[in-house]
């Protein structure tokens, strides 16, 4: 052949190879550029073969088939599922048809083996196989043997064919036909197309398809930093997703937990072990989650158990590190322990909180522990790792004890390969162990605890200390006050505070306001008090904000008026949160208790955890860091020697010292000065401690018509039973106007109550006296019941609760109240008692009738005294003794000496006692001569027959004293307060004559009083007084321009706000009158007084200058237009500009 005509073959031989080469990179470029542009690459080829894959390098497209600077034939390049190798191959293949790199290379042929599986059974030669590939016309002559052919074989472990190098023939003849295992175990072997290069691709599960012979470079796809990165961004993105909501720190697991370690003080827990000792551990507070896996000593900490109770929190720390987590950007959370020979390459801490609860759900499903994760997190088969051993993972596992039944970590089922499939029990004791996944860390919380070969640290999530210690104490005290005796009921009844919990008036004023001596007469005068009420829950308020911190509290009031339920439902209510939320600790301390401590010596921390035990693990560093409140209650009851005159300055809560000391130290403000104090005592005890001292005194009233209603309904379930009792209680006044008192409310109630079980209803009492009766047999009634009924001496007595200790106590209690009253006694002491053959243990049986209570004297010594209940049943137990020893032995104990007059008429005997109750000036023997004259009527006799003698004439004797009870109404110089209580006297003795008349008149369609007698008068007054009307407007002309008539009316005048009493006529004389009686009487309402046009004179302006001046006065407005001399006048304007603010004179 000649060489022009060779080389014209040559050269058209080539433009099929050009147009192909230029054809194949058209259309790759159509196919991939776009698609690929989209996408930044996050994967490179690392070449292993020499075995070092941690430290291998990212390969150039250029670098695929060269090794050792020489070029080799077959690369095989393995990667895990969803890694990128297939878009590393479409990058070479753009690469290539871009011209950037393998520019030897002509053409490049992509078979993927799921594709070459479906032509397994077609027969065909090499050639053929190329023309198929590249869409190149077979009839073309093309020489593919003469061309550089690089071959792309994707997917070798989904490849079917069985791939029998052994025994397949060889081939080498491009045209000769063969089946496709054929076909492809010739080209890897080398026999057809020598020269071409092929790339293998291949999950690691399908490379031992190829024997290693033929392979003569070993690659691996791997994700880079980049695909990392985006890994972490799209978990911290899903995590602040999954919890948007702000961090609470007021939230009860943020506020009130706390996270520690302990951790062995001793250095070698061995040695200590060996002798028997229990090392010590220190409590390590853990600041952030990072902390627990510190190292101990160069010892990697990989495993870490968080234990604690049911609802502690431990949730809710997992939940608050991964937010914390998900919103650091760069910065490690964790010091993480690093080979430094084999130091992880991009150092990304990667997070995956698993929830055992969830887990628990997938027990019966196998997965591999990447399978799990894609299970959980769609980000990590969005982003696929190809090596995990290489981040800085950590696995957060919360709530191990929700997986049930509990894994078992005595399996020997190891397993190792984080892409192996097993059960979801052998995964999780894999990891937990540390044979799966090493290099990772664990966070587990749990109530349960581990093995510990499998845990390197233990750490607790706990209430804080002074936290648990809190609700320790709120329970205590919940279950102390949510069941409460009712009134003074000692049997074993009892229910439930907030249910029969009735609010009483709580008023603010001064201890100097209460009259011992008159507890009958302020609960009279209650209703007309114009006080407003100061809640229970707002006893530590200030009057405003402007007002100094309040500290110390004295509560002041009659027995039985509600000082402890008050303070028992604020401790309540704060216990189950309703109030007073920022107190933090209440510690009720009655002084009946604290007595018995009195002999020994305490610290006051000491004091504190004797009473309340949850206290001892409190670990208070600082009691002045916490708000305090300490409830001292039941003064009247305390016989510590408390005195606060001594300089006895105590500081230091841990000291020990006397009880008196330390309860003085704290109401002085020395000992726990930031805490505050709440004490409650009956008056008369009340003294004990020093007015500079105590910051508020309030008083309870009790409650008034509304609040005893409200009582009624609540302490009786059955409506209709308490609408009932209501009913009856309403119609006696009397009784009505007692129930101001808690107690004698829950007295009526208790009392009312047995009469319509028993079906008794027709003999409920209806007088004071019949209830005070009925309430002293409760009382011997629970006497025998708490204390046994073993005295009871005749057979006789048997159906009866007066038994010979009973009557002999009762008696002796009658004398001392007696001699109490006569001298004005309501505290006495044990010397007392014995003087009237009152046994003290016996006394201390009825001890809702007397007590013992304590005061300080002015002396060195401290007393002890005892008082009763209330000032009412002294009166009571006074007027039976006196009407019992009268009936009974003839003997009056009003003649001083006393005198036994056989045939001393009864008549006598009663007016005797009239006449000793209108001579006392305080009103001392009101009360008593209710009672007095409640007993000589037949029917009350009858209630207490087994100690009284059979009398006779008793209804003569009753007409009697009732036409002398009203003779003396009928006097013109009678006193008008007097009169009321002679009002109350007839009640007693069911004689409604004079008011009944009076109420009848008041009825008729057209009255005047100009023919009214002095005991019309009275009764109108005693009517007002006790009605439901509102007083508040008194108009003198209403009834009769007269000064007579104003006098008997001056108990209304002062009840109430508004006197309007101009052209009346009046002298001087209701000037006096006015001052003395109204402005002077702690009860006055009276702030508006209208006294124009009357003839007063000097005097009597002098006489009203003089009652402005008194403290209780609370005149605002006088008018006195047309009455007096301009002199004196100016010396009224005086008075008046300093007590009342005159607006007119």
């Amino acid at each position: 052949m000649e060489p022009g005509q060779d080389g014209r073959s040559h050269s058209k031989d080539k433009d099929p190879k050009r147009k192909l080469t230029a054809d194949l990179k058209k259309r790759v470029l159509c196919q991939h550029e776009e698609e690929l542009r989209r996408h930044e690459p996050d994967t490179a080829i690392y070449d292993i073969s020499a075995g070092e894959s941690e430290n291998a390098k990212p390969q150039t497209f250029n670098a695929l088939f060269i090794k050792k600077k020489k070029e080799v034939r077959t690369v095989l390049m393995k990667g895990v599922a969803g890694v990128g190798k297939t878009f590393q191959t479409r990058l070479f293949t753009l690469d290539w048809a871009k011209g950037n790199s393998n520019k030897k290379i002509d053409l490049i042929v992509s078979f993927k083996f799921s594709e070459l599986n479906l032509r397994r059974d077609i027969v065909q030669s090499m050639t053929d196989l190329l023309h198929y590939s590249l869409n190149n016309d077979k009839h073309t002559v093309y020489q593919y043997e003469e061309s550089k052919v690089a071959f792309v074989l994707d997917g070798l472990e989904e490849c079917a064919l069985s791939l029998d190098f052994a025994k397949n023939k060889d081939l080498t003849d491009m045209e000769e036909p063969a089946s496709m295992d054929v076909l492809l175990t010739n080209l890897i072997k080398g026999n057809l197309l020598p020269s071409a290069s092929l790339w293998i691709i291949s999950q690691p599960s399908g490379v031992d398809k190829i024997p290693p012979e033929y392979i003569h470079k070993v690659t691996e796809c791997r994700e880079t930093s980049q695909r990392c990165q985006k890994l972490v961004s799209a978990l911290k993105k899903r995590f602040l997703k999954e919890t948007t909501q702000d961090e609470d720190i007021n939230h009860p697991n943020q506020k009130n937990t706390e996270h520690i370690m302990q951790e062995y003080k001793s250095g070698d827990v061995n040695d200590e072990e060996k002798n028997g000792c229990t090392a010590a551990k220190s409590v390590i507070r853990v600041n952030a989650v990072s902390d627990i896996f510190k190292d101990r000593k160069g010892q990697k900490i990989r495993t870490v158990l968080t234990t604690g109770k049911a609802g502690i929190g431990k949730s809710f720390h997992v939940q608050k590190y991964i937010k914390e987590w998900a919103k650091k950007d760069k910065k490690s959370t964790f010091t993480w322990f690093i080979d430094a020979a084999k130091e992880m390459i991009w150092g990304k801490e990667v997070l995956f909180p698993l929830n055992f609860s969830k887990l628990n759900l997938m027990k019966k499903k196998t997965f591999s522990l990447v399978g799990l994760l894609n299970h959980f997190f769609e980000e990590t088969e969005a982003f696929v790792i190809s090596n995990f051993e290489q981040l800085k993972i950590l696995f957060v596992f919360d709530g191990l004890d929700a997986y049930q039944p509990p894994l078992d970590f005595d399996n020997d089922n190891t397993l190792t390969d984080v892409r192996e499939p097993a059960s979801v029990d052998v995964l999780l004791t894999s990891l937990i162990r540390g044979t799966l996944l090493p290099s990772a860390r664990l966070w587990i919380t749990s109530r349960l605890k581990l093995p510990e070969t499998c845990v390197d640290r233990m750490t607790e999530i706990r209430c804080k200390p002074d936290v648990a210690s809190q609700g320790i104490l709120k329970s205590q005290l919940t279950e102390e006050f949510t069941h409460v005796a009712e009134g003074i009921d000692m049997q074993k009844t009892s229910a439930l505070l907030k249910e029969i919990y009735t609010d009483v008036y709580i008023i603010e004023g001064e201890r100097g306001d209460v009259h011992v001596h008159h507890e009958i007469r302020q609960v009279q005068d209650a209703k007309f008090k114009p006080e407003t009420s100061i809640k229970y829950h707002n006893i530590f308020k200030p009057a405003s904000e402007k007002s100094i911190p309040i500290r110390t509290v004295l509560t002041i009031g009659v027995a039985g008026i509600g000082k402890s339920f008050a303070t028992k439902k604020y401790m309540l209510d704060w216990a189950e949160g309703t109030s007073n939320g920022d107190i933090f600790y209440m510690f009720p301390l009655s002084f009946r208790e604290l007595n018995l401590r009195k002999d020994t010596e305490h610290s006051m921390e000491e004091l504190i955890h004797q009473f309340f035990p949850g206290m001892k693990t409190s670990e208070i560093e600082d009691y002045d860091k916490y708000r305090i409140l300490i409830v001292l209650d039941g003064l009247d009851e305390c016989r510590l020697k408390l005195d606060f005159n001594k300089g006895d300055d105590w500081k230091d809560v841990r000291k020990p010292t006397s009880v008196n000391v330390l309860l003085t130290n704290l109401i002085k403000g020395n000992l726990l000065p930031k805490s505050q104090i709440w004490i409650t005592s009956r008056p008369a005890a009340s003294n004990q401690i020093p007015a500079d001292k105590v910051d508020r005194v309030t008083e309870v009233r009790g409650f008034n018509d509304e609040q005893k209603e409200e009582y009624f309904r609540k302490r009786i379930s059955d409506k209709d039973l308490a609408e009932k009792i209501l009913s009856h209680v309403k119609k006696s006044r009397s009784l009505y106007i007692m129930c101001h008192i808690p107690v004698f409310c829950w007295i009526t109630a208790k009392v009312l109550e047995d009469f319509v079980d028993t079906k008794e209803e027709e003999k409920m009492p209806k007088t004071l006296t019949d209830m005070y009766i009925y309430f002293l047999e409760l009382q011997v009634r629970q006497a025998n019941v708490k204390y046994g009924a073993a005295e009871t001496g005749d057979s006789s007595e048997t159906n009866s609760c007066w038994n010979t200790r009973n009557k002999k106590t009762i008696m002796s209690l009658g004398k001392l109240a007696f001699e109490g009253i006569e001298e004005g006694k309501l505290l006495f002491t044990e010397d007392n008692l014995k003087d009237c053959g009152l046994d003290i243990t016996n006394a201390v049986i009825f001890s809702g009738l007397f007590t013992q209570i304590t005061r300080e004297g002015c002396g060195l010594y401290q007393q002890t005294f005892f008082c009763f209940v209330h000032l009412s049943i002294q009166e009571f137990l006074a007027a039976f003794y006196v009407f019992h020893t009268f009936n009974n032995t003839s003997e009056n104990l009003f003649s001083k000496p006393t005198s036994t007059v056989g045939d001393l008429p009864a008549l006598d005997f009663y007016k005797t006692a009239v006449d000793m109750a209108l001579d006392s000036k305080n009103g001392d023997w009101d009360l008593f001569l209710r009672f007095l004259l409640g007993l000589s009527l037949e029917t009350n006799q009858n209630l207490l027959q087994e100690l009284l003698r059979k009398t006779e004439n008793n209804k003569e004797t009753n007409e009697g004293t009732i036409e002398y009870i009203k003779e003396k109404i009928r006097e013109d110089n009678s006193d008008a307060d007097k009169n009321c209580n002679l009002f109350y006297c007839l009640n007693e003795l069911n004689d409604h004559s004079l008011v009944e008349e009076v109420k009848k008149y008041l009825r008729s369609e057209t009255h005047t009083f100009e023919n009214f007698s002095t005991s019309q008068w009275s009764a109108l007054t005693f009517v007002l007084l006790t009605s439901d009307e509102k007083l508040d407007v008194f108009d003198l002309k209403k009834y009769l321009k007269s000064e007579k008539v104003l006098f008997g009316m001056l108990p209304v005048v002062k009840v109430s706000k508004t006197a309007l009493l101009s052209w009346c006529e009046l002298s001087e004389q209701s000037c006096r009158g006015l001052s003395s009686t109204v402005f002077s009487s702690a009860s006055c309402n009276l702030t508006e007084l209208d006294l124009s046009h009357n003839d007063l004179l000097d005097s009597g302006v002098e006489a009203l200058a003089d009652g402005l001046r008194n403290i209780h006065c609370k005149l605002e407005n006088l008018k006195l237009s047309g009455c007096q001399p301009e002199e004196t006048l100016s010396g009224l304007r005086w008075g008046a500009s300093v007590k009342a603010r005159a607006e007119e004179v």
